[in-house]
């Protein structure tokens, strides 16, 4: 048998507007979890680092909230194309809902 590893990195967490009250990040939870706006491009890469070393086949980008902003999608994208050039991953990005272009602009 074999496992795959995937290696997650909360990008943004809590700070969420929505409001559903089963979720640790929503805007009125209780929750007590650490909450800070999408990290900066060296604490993504160092999380990259941290996934090659641990020889994740997968890094995967998750934020809280509905869906990211397009600034948001421009840095994730523009780190995702230096995690690509410097590691050997493949790149999972869970950001919640995307337009149509965000989600093209990822894609490349």
């Amino acid at each position: 048998k074999q496992v795959q590893l995937y290696y997650l990195k909360n990008a943004k967490s809590g700070l969420c507007p929505e409001d559903c009250g089963y979720c640790s990040q929503a805007r009125g939870s209780k929750a007590d979890i650490p909450k800070y706006r999408m990290l900066n491009e060296e604490k993504l890469l160092e999380g990259a680092k941290a996934a090659d070393e641990a020889k994740a086949g997968t890094y995967c980008i998750v934020a809280s909230g509905r869906g990211p902003t397009d600034k948001e999608v421009e840095h994730v994208a523009s780190v995702v194309e230096k995690i690509k050039s410097s590691f050997d991953l493949r790149i999972c990005c869970c950001l919640g809902l995307l337009n149509e272009d965000q989600a093209k602009r990822l894609q490349q």
